[in-house]
Formats: structure tokens, sequence, C-alpha cells
């Protein structure tokens, strides 16, 4: 990377010096040597692009200088080796040696202890042996004498030696013992009398193994003889001597510590020994011992650890076979070795001494050996590395003259990047390749050489004539005396094209962040503000400083300011991700919220998190709708209890007015049933009537409940049109009478008279909508048209106008019907029949306005109207919801002072005619019970707090001849139920004490009244009662007030019921 001096001719090149030169010399000391050219040298082979140019690679000389140097150190080693261990052997051999004499010595000296001691006890042995034959011969039977002559045996041992004389007779027990106060004593179990019995021809002496004596009681050695009486087994004698005195006998030798002295029996049982002598007494030596065998020799020996104190030893032993005894004395290795060990120990420190000088004098010439071979090769690595940094490294690398600005030196990857070979390369200068002025590449060449700058930007020229963006890294090195600059060129072109395309795409990135409509925030791993966006300014309602301070307001969703540390930027770096609403108060009051996603930035290759990223979505419009949704969700909650307020005030109401009404309406049936004068009975009359309108107002009230509740059940059973119609003409009728009144009610011609639907509802409908005529109707007439309903009629919403311009009178009202034209069979495509009902009068008529409120619940034409015809406001709503339930419409056209026509479609199935049910007679007043014949004899309890009830019910079932009982509440209801049989119980449901539900689940669990009919007379007659009551156990349900008709219907059902279970139960 210098600059060109096109005048002068390149010099040529020089070769390396330094580090190549070291290098050349070692590999021609190696006989590897390439001439005088180090790897940097300009001489080489000829390449070009492909690399062929590059300088011949020289051998390296590291392995052969590894080997030779590794080969002569191991020689060395192995010599050194070789001679200390053969100096070693030596020592170990005198020491075996030594150790082989010293053992030899103890053995022989060991050999005569044993023989020694094994006198001394073939001795004592013989002496008691002398001393049985003696006794055994001249037994106490046989000699009076004999305890003198024992006593004088037993003065003749040494003290403490003798324990007692004593003689075992053939029966096995104590004949004789010199111990004073002795006792007779069984002994024929004892070894020493058993080997006697047993053998009646062996007459030997017999030593008994270390026994605890019954009559001594103490540890002894027995010696016994068998004595003979005529040839025949006639006891035996026996000498019984201590362990301890054998023992100290044995410790007479004056053996040194550690050295035992052992007797023993030929089996392994110790009789005495030295030391230790009473641990010993009643154990057995080791079963592998050599003397133990039957052929064992006489004496030998041997070297073991001890057998109950584990001490190396070197035991001789001699056996006394005559006898069954081995001695046995044991040398203490330690102390036998101890001299010949101290030698020993000398001699391995001689050895140690002269092993440690040799490891030294060898160690030192191998650590000369090796600083050879290191040295060696770190000379051939430098060559290697020179070769590895700029021959073959993969960096374009070069060697330029600062003054001349002449290529001195390139490697290969240089050669393919510029495209020459490595001679072409050489005989270039840097003017050649750099596309910069020679003054130019001359200041930049002085920079370097000076140590100014290091790095640079250019842009070379190739052989092809091919510009390329580089990085030139470059600095002054000393080689053969003078100053060259070392460069590593990098082509940077592709790098420069991705940079120009990351910036164009950091542009659009940025761009596309800016116009976002949510905000964004980028915060660096310091907390710092890296960027943001307009959105996130004017969301925040900050600028960028005040941004990066945390210099803003937010608060929480209570709206409670936030604390700087709980900001979403504060804890965006301590968790991976995170979602929170937060408000941002604006200066005009209120709050924009804002939902805020975080997400830490992922990890950069070292594991640091370069920072984390918050968006701001605005949120404001979702949180006004989720506070609207909940005022809603609060708004139905309260209308929800105030439905189930109403529903238990009607509840309340229901029971409270018909409780009173029961009695009412029973008594005044009563009381017609009696002799009355006109006068009496027209009063009762309208006291009958007016206590009707009330229950029918009640009625309908408990009717909207079912509605609005959803519990409105439609029913679905054949039934006859005309008795419908004829059962609403019935109730008109008469009212229109009394009004003066025109009444009409036609059915047109082709409209089926059975059909199946519920003709109640219909009823109830075509009567609310009859009764309502006639109420705002004072002159004139009101008219019932049946129909079949044409297609036009399907769904509408009004009647043609032409009924609206019905007025006048009655008569009037009936030349419309009489006129109006019959439409065509109406059907649907169900098989079912559709009918149109129009109730026309010719009242006052109603304003548009008054139209649109009028199917309201409690709403009529006007207040006025109100207090002068009366009514509760809640006909015509509770009329539209039953045409509803029953799938059809109703509409209406008036207008003021032209009356109004009422129209009602629906559709019903065709009843078979069959199943079609006769029209049913028009009821009449309160007529006088009759008497049934089936309930003779029946005897029923009527369980009702109420007295005037219970009067009124009494007086229904005395009529019919039915005996009953009553009692006030459930609990006395159980009581007279467990006293008496019933045939059916009339329960009330609301009592003191106990209520009916709970008594009749009561009475249930008793099993003879588990079929007894239960049958529910209450005044709860609101949606879900008669469930209730089912559910509780009862049988059948009526409703308050009760009519005579329907109890007596009740009482006849259950009692069928129960007569025909007991035939089944009886077939």
């Amino acid at each position: 990377m210098s600059s060109p001096t096109p005048s002068s001719p390149p010099p040529a090149p020089t070769p390396p010096t330094g580090t190549g030169e070291a290098m050349a010399r070692l590999l021609a000391a190696g006989g590897h040597g390439t001439g005088g050219q180090g790897a940097a040298g300009a001489g080489g082979g000829q390449g070009g692009p492909d690399g062929e140019g590059a300088p011949a690679e020289p051998r390296d000389p590291r392995a052969e200088i590894a080997r030779r140097f590794n080969a002569l150190i191991a020689a060395v080693f192995i010599v050194g080796l070789v001679a200390l261990g053969g100096y070693w052997w030596s020592i170990e051999r005198s020491i075996d040696q030594l150790r082989a004499n010293t053992v030899r010595d103890a053995t022989e000296f060991g050999l005569s202890l044993s023989q020694a001691v094994a006198g001394r006890v073939d001795a004592t042995v013989r002496a008691v042996d002398v001393a049985l034959q003696f006794l055994s011969r001249r037994p106490p039977e046989r000699n009076p004498d004999f305890d003198a002559e024992a006593r004088a045996i037993a003065a003749s041992f040494p003290p403490g030696m003798l324990v007692q004389i004593g003689v075992i007779g053939a029966d096995g027990n104590l004949a004789y013992s010199s111990l004073p106060g002795w006792k007779p004593l069984h002994l024929g179990d004892r070894e020493h009398f058993t080997v006697h019995a047993d053998d009646s021809t062996d007459d030997r002496l017999f030593i008994s193994a270390p026994l605890l004596g019954r009559v001594s009681n103490q540890w002894t050695v027995q010696f016994s003889r068998r004595i003979d009486r005529d040839g025949h087994f006639d006891g035996v004698a026996v000498i019984s001597l201590a362990p301890a005195a054998l023992s100290a006998q044995l410790g007479e030798i004056g053996l040194p510590k550690g050295d035992v002295a052992v007797l023993m029996r030929s089996d392994g049982s110790f009789l005495a020994r030295n030391t230790a002598g009473e641990e010993v007494l009643g154990r057995k030596v080791r079963a592998d011992r050599e003397f133990l065998r039957p052929d064992a020799p006489l004496s030998g020996w041997f070297m073991s650890p001890g057998t109950f104190d584990k001490t190396e030893r070197i035991y001789a032993w001699r056996r006394l076979p005559e006898f069954g005894l081995v001695t046995t004395v044991g040398l203490d290795t330690a102390r036998v070795l101890a001299g010949s060990e101290r030698a020993m120990l000398r001699g391995r420190l001689r050895g140690a001494g002269i092993t440690v000088l040799f490891v030294l004098l060898t160690g030192g010439v191998m650590l000369l050996l090796w600083r050879a071979r290191r040295d060696q090769i770190a000379l051939a690595d430098n060559a290697q590395l020179y070769r590895n940094l700029f021959d073959r490294n993969l960096s374009v690398k070069l060697m330029v003259d600062p003054e001349t600005g002449a290529i001195v030196e390139a490697n290969a990857a240089a050669c393919r990047f510029y495209g020459y070979t490595h001679e072409e390369l050489l005989t270039r200068r840097i003017g050649d390749l750099n596309t910069l002025t020679p003054e130019q590449i001359a200041r930049e060449m002085d920079d370097a050489r000076r140590e100014r700058r290091r790095q640079f930007r250019f842009r070379h020229r190739t052989a092809s004539g091919q510009l390329r963006d580089v990085e030139v890294y470059s600095g002054p090195v000393e080689r053969g005396g003078r100053t060259l600059l070392y460069s590593i060129v990098h082509d940077v072109t592709d790098r420069r094209r991705l940079e120009e395309r990351l910036r164009a795409s950091e542009m659009r990135h940025r761009t596309t962040i800016e116009l976002l409509a949510e905000g964004v925030l980028v915060y660096g791993a310091d907390g710092s503000l890296l960027s943001s966006n307009a959105a996130a300014r004017t969301l925040l309602n900050a600028d960028d400083a005040a941004l990066s301070a945390g210099d803003y307001s937010l608060v929480n969703r209570d709206g409670e300011p936030l604390a700087r540390d709980d900001y979403p930027s504060r804890r965006a770096l301590s968790v991976l991700a995170s979602q929170t609403l937060v408000g941002v108060p604006q200066p005009g009051g209120g709050h924009r919220w804002l939902a805020v996603n975080t997400r830490r930035l992922p990890p950069e290759i070292d594991g640091h998190i370069p920072g984390a990223i918050l968006s701001f979505s605005d949120v404001t419009r979702v949180i006004d709708m989720e506070q609207q949704a909940l005022k809603l969700t609060q708004a139905r909650i309260a209308a929800e209890d105030a439905s189930r307020a109403k529903s238990e005030f009607l509840s309340n109401i229901s029971h409270e007015v018909r409780t009173p009404m029961n009695a009412v309406l029973g008594l005044v049936r009563q009381a017609l049933a009696t002799r009355l004068d006109v006068r009496q009975r027209d009063l009762l009359v309208n006291a009958w009537a007016a206590a009707n309108a009330l229950m029918s107002l009640l009625d309908d009230l408990l009717d909207l409940s079912r509605i609005e509740a959803g519990l409105f059940v439609v029913e679905h059973r054949p039934f006859s049109l005309d008795a419908v119609l004829e059962g609403a003409e019935s109730i008109i009728e008469p009212v229109c009478q009394q009004k003066g009144l025109e009444f009409r009610v036609r059915r047109a011609e082709g409209v089926p008279d059975g059909l199946v639907g519920d003709p109640m509802r219909l009823g109830q409908v075509l009567t609310n909508l009859l009764g309502n005529a006639v109420k705002f109707t004072e002159r004139g007439g009101v008219s019932l048209l049946c129909e079949l309903a044409t297609d036009e009629d399907a769904g509408t919403a009004t009647v043609p106008l032409a009924v609206t311009g019905l007025h006048g009178t009655a008569q009037a009202a009936a030349d419309f019907v009489a006129a109006a034209p019959v439409a065509a069979a109406g059907t649907d495509g169900a098989g079912r029949v559709r009918l149109r009902f129009a109730v026309i009068d010719t009242g006052l008529g109603m304003t548009p306005t008054t139209v649109e409120r009028l199917f309201s619940p409690f709403s009529q034409a006007d207040g006025s109207s109100t207090r002068r015809h009366g009514g509760s406001g809640i006909g015509l709503s509770i009329t539209r919801r039953l045409v509803r339930r029953m799938g059809g419409d109703i509409a209406v056209a008036s207008s003021p002072g032209m009356g109004a026509t009422f129209t009602v479609t629906l559709a019903f199935g065709l009843a078979d005619p069959v199943a079609t049910p006769a029209p049913a007679p028009r009821p009449q007043a309160p007529a006088p019970v009759v008497v049934e014949a089936d309930f003779a004899g029946r005897r029923v309890l009527l369980v009702e707090d109420n007295p005037l009830n219970q009067l009124v019910a009494g007086e229904m079932l005395r009529t019919q001849g039915i005996a009953f009982d009553i009692a006030s509440h459930g609990a006395e209801a159980l009581d007279r139920l467990a006293l008496a049989e019933y045939d059916a119980v009339l329960m009330d449901v609301q009592m003191p004490v106990m209520d009916g539900y709970t008594a009749t689940r009561e009475l249930r669990r008793n099993p003879r009244l588990a079929r007894l009919p239960v049958i529910a007379m209450t005044a709860n007659a609101m949606v879900g009662d008669r469930e209730r009551c089912l559910a509780a156990g009862m049988d059948d349900y009526l409703a308050k007030p009760v009519a005579p008709e329907t109890l007596y219907e009740a009482l006849r059902r259950q009692f069928a019921r129960v007569a025909s279970d007991s035939g089944v139960n009886a077939g």
C-alpha cells in the first residue's frame, strides 16, 4: 500500500532475513534445504490466479528434528533405567539373603525351644500317668489307705498345679475327691469318663480339653485312666491339673515379650500358654495348622499371624504323639528381623541416595537434550509460522517498499485476487493496482510508515481491469536492514453493497415505523431511549426528551398514578414479554387508554440483551365500550332483581288475595244455594260477579308474569271452534245487553270446526278483545268475524282501510260482517289452517300515538279514559303476547271517533272429527250441588290453617256426604294420619309449624302412606308452584279459589287411580 514511482524500475527481490534465514540454515543442516531462499523469498515457481505462481514450499523439518531428539532422549533414559535396575536388583538380592539367614537361625532356635518345652511337658505328663496307674490299680473300695496315698501323691506336685484327685465309679458318680467337703456328683457325661467307659479294651492315658470343674468350679485339664476289675470296667481315676499352673511352667523358659509358648491337644484345643493363658481356654487353634494333620511330622516350623492376636511369628512345633499333645514356640517376626531390617534399611537408603544422584544426572542430560530439541523445533515453528501467516494465509498479503512503491513479496491469495502470477506481481508497483494518483499514494504510504494511520480504504484494479473496493491494514516491519510495509488487503466490495442495501432497508424500516398508527419506543439495555415514532409521542403527550427522561404521566386502570418504576419502559427489560393497560391524562380531562405490549429483543451472540421494544395502541373506545357493557350488565342484573322482586310480590299478592277470595266465593256459592228473595239473590249475584272480576284481574297479572318469565306453555289438543266462540259469546252478550249494544258472532263458510291448538288461550284472546271493545263502545255494536286468512293476511300489521270506516250502530257492524267476502282456504305447507279473527266496534277510536303504545303493559288510551272506563291496562299486552306465543300476530286499525278493528291471525292443526269434543254447554250461575254416590263412605283429611277456608272446604265435602277431619298444620296432619285411615288428604302449602311440602315428604316415608292420594289445595298459583307440589310427592294440584266441581273431579281421579292400582296389584 505504498505510492509507486513510475520513473524508476523496481529493485530485485531481497531474500528474507531473520527468522527465514535461521530456518534456511536449519533446513540445510538437516539435508532438506531449498537453496538460500526463505518462505518469503522472491524466487519460486510460476503461477497465476489459481495459485501455481506461489513459491515452492520447503519440506518441514520439525518431524525429523523431533524424531532424532526423541530417539536420543529415549536411549539415555533406557540406559539409565537399566543401570539403575541392575543396582537395585543387587541390593534387593542381598536383603533377601540376609532375611533368609535370619529366619533360618530363628527357626533353629525355635525348634530347640519347642523340643525343650516338649521335654518338660513329657516329664510332667509321665509323672501324672504314673500316679494314675498307681491309683487305678488300688481304687478306694479295695484300698482303705486310698485317701492317704492320694494325698501323698498330691503333695508331690508343685504348689498350685494339682486341683484334685478323684475317682468316678462305674455308674458315673463321683466316688472320691481329694477336695475337702466334696459331695457325690454325677460325671457320667464328661468326656474323660465316657472315653474309658465306651472302650473296654484300651487302657491308656486320656487328657481332656480344659473344662470348668463341677466340684472345683475352676478351669482344669483332666488326666484319667480306666479302673479294671476282673477284666471289666469299674470306674475312672482322675487327676485334675490347673491350666494356669501349666501356663506358668511354660513361662519359666523366659521368652521375650511378643514370643509365645503353647501346649495344646492334637485336635487344636489350647491347654496352656505362657501369656494370656486364661483367654485361650476353651478355644482352638486355626484348623489349617500343619501340625494338626494326622500324618504331620514330629516337628516343623512355619511363619504366620497368630490365631488370636494376629501378630506375625515364626512358629516351631514338636508333637508328643504318645499323649496326643503338641508344643509350639512362636518367635515375634518383627523382633527376630529387627536387626536385619536395620541393615536392610541402611542398604536401601544408600541405594536411594545413589538413585537420586543418578536420576539428577540423567535428568540433567535429558533436560539439556529437551531444550535443544525445543530450540530446534521453535526455529522450525517460526519458519512454519511465517509460511502460515504469509504464504498459506487465505488473506491477501503484500510486502511493499514505501520508498519506491515496489511490491517486494506477495502470497498466493494476492496472486489469485489480482490475477497475476507470482513473478508478474513482483514486477509491479503499488501504483499499478491503486486507482489513486501517485501523490496521494505517496502520502498514504508515508502515513502508514510513520504509523499515523493503519487502516485505509482504496479501490484496486485487477489484471482483468475489474475495480474492487478494498480495506487495507498496513504497518512497518524491518527486513534485511530496511523498512517495508506489511499490508493485509480485504475485498469489501460485496460488503459495501450489503451495507448500502442495509442502509436503504433501515431507512424503509424507520419510515414504516414512523408512519404506524401504533406508538413504538425502542430502549437500549441501559434503559436509554434509542428511537420513537410520531404516534408514540402523540399518544404519550411527550417529546423525545421527555420520553428519554420518563417525564410523562401514566395511570393504572383505576386512575391512580403509576410509580416511575412501574412504567412499562422500566419493566420491559426484566421480562420476555408483557401486556398491560395504562392511561394517559389528557389536558381537557379524562384519559387516553393505551394497550402496551413489550418484547425483549433477542440476545446477541455473547448473550447480551440489546434492549426492548414497546408498542402502544389507543384502546380508549374499547374501554368505553367495556364500561358501557358493564353498565348494561349492571342494568340487566338490576332488571332481573326487579323481575324477581315483582314475581315474589305477585306470588305473595296472589296467595294473600286467593286465600280470602276462596272463602268469599265459597260462602257466596253456599248462600246462593239457600232460599233467597229476589233482592238478596241480586246482591249475592253482584258480589259473585265482583269477586270473579277481581280473580280475572289476578289471573291476568299471573299470565303476564308467566309470559315475561318465558314459562308460558301453549297446549296442542283437539277442540271445537264453535265451543270457543260460544263461550266468548256467553260472556260478552250479557254485558252488551246491559249497555244496549248489538253483538254478532259469525264463522264464515269453509272454516273448520275441529281444530288442534290451545282452546283456552284462544278463548282468552277473543274474550279480552271483545271485552275491551264493549268497554269503549257507547252506541252501535260489537262484532266478531272468523274466516280463512288470505295470503295478504300473513304477517300483516293492519286491516283494510274500509274496516276503519265502520261507524255507527250495531246494525252497521253487522252489515259489514255480512258483506265481508269469504277468502279462499288459507293453509300452509305443514297441513295447517290459518284463520283471521276480526273484532270490530263502533266506539271512540284512537289516534296513531295511542295505537303505538296500546299494547304496552299498564297503558290505555289516555288518563281520562282510564278514570272513565276503569281497567288495569294489561289486557291488550297479555293478548298480544298470547297471540305471538301461539305463533300468530295481532294488528289494529283505528281513527278517532271512527271505532277500531283488532285483527288476529293464527294457524291451527286440523283435528279428526271423532276426536273433536262437542261444544260445552254455556256456563250457568252457581247451581245446587248434586250428591255423588261415588263419595259414599269416603273419609278425607283436610289440612288447612285458615278458619274460613276450613269452613268452605268442609261444606263442599259435607254436601257430598264425605266424612272429614281438620288439621291446622302439617305436624298435626302427620299425627292424625298415624292414628286413623283416610282415603285422601287435601293439603294446603303455606302453614305454620310445618308446611305442606315437608308434611308430604314425611308421610311418603311411611310405606303405609306411600300410595295415599295427596291433593294440593293452595293459594300459590305462580309459575312453578304446581311443579313444586308434584316434586314434593303430591298427586294433584288445585289453585284457590276452588270450585266444588273442580274439587270433586280431582277426588274422583285419585280414587279411581287407587282402585286401579289395587286391581293391578291384586292381579
